[in-house]
């Protein structure tokens, strides 16, 4: 059963690969439908997020634990894949842990998306979600060193599409990005929306790309003085 489901994985998230010009694939003009499409795609990229975290976690003592080690070779370069896979999962980890996104919820996966982008992202997202079950470290004990290596590279390769997915959307235009930012700002804190966006400086993310509600105070008692009424007492009305 895993089998199909990581395949599925990485189809869905090949043809995400293979989609360009993002703004024209969200199937809505307004701000706000842009801003749910958003928080959206956040939700079902933190469901793979977890899984990809869960699996290489049973499958890292696995991956390389039978290889033998080769004899020294001072004329190749070394290749420890086992460092690779532990390199892999802390990196899996702390992202996990430092994204302010929730996973999707199960009606999220069974609900399909009129755009075929968010479509995709549901798809992978519920493969994911199915495959925890297959990658379960109770079910994980039955795994072999030759089904951890694949886990493992499955794993890799799912990460690989999500490092470049985040970079292709960051470039999307700013005022996207600015909508983004914004309505992260507004649910978590402009830490989290600095975070998502790959601002270095939160400053940057402040100053240019959450846009602040102004607060204008209520000025209407001296408008009213300004440009009184009928019937004011103030003398100025129309004559009785």
């Amino acid at each position: 059963m895993y089998g199909e489901n990581g395949t599925q994985m990485r189809t869905e998230l090949a043809a995400l690969l293979r989609q360009h010009r993002v703004m024209h694939r969200l199937e809505t003009d307004s701000a706000a439908g842009r801003a749910e499409v958003g928080r959206q795609v956040l939700r079902f990229r933190q469901t793979i997020l977890v899984w990809c975290t869960q699996a290489i976690g049973v499958a890292r003592p696995l991956a390389f634990a039978n290889v033998p080690v080769k004899p020294a070779d001072p004329f190749r370069a070394i290749s420890d894949h086992g460092a690779a896979v532990e390199e892999l999962g802390r990196s899996l980890e702390l992202a996990r842990d430092e994204s302010p996104t929730k996973p999707a919820s199960s009606i999220e996966f069974t609900t399909p998306s009129p755009s075929a982008l968010v479509e995709h992202w549901r798809l992978a997202a519920r493969a994911a979600a199915l495959a925890e079950h297959d990658t379960a470290p109770d079910r994980a004990v039955h795994l072999t060193a030759a089904q951890g290596r694949a886990v493992a590279g499955d794993v890799a390769a799912v990460s690989q599409a999500l490092v470049v997915l985040d970079r292709r959307y960051r470039n999307t235009p700013h005022s996207f990005r600015r909508t983004v930012a914004t309505e992260i700002d507004e649910v978590y804190d402009a830490e989290a929306a600095k975070n998502q966006l790959g601002h270095t400086s939160k400053t940057v993310t402040e100053r240019h790309y959450i846009n602040r509600k102004l607060v204008v105070p209520d000025y209407r008692a001296a408008t009213e003085r300004l440009a009184p009424g009928p019937g004011s007492g103030d003398g100025t009305g129309p004559a009785k």
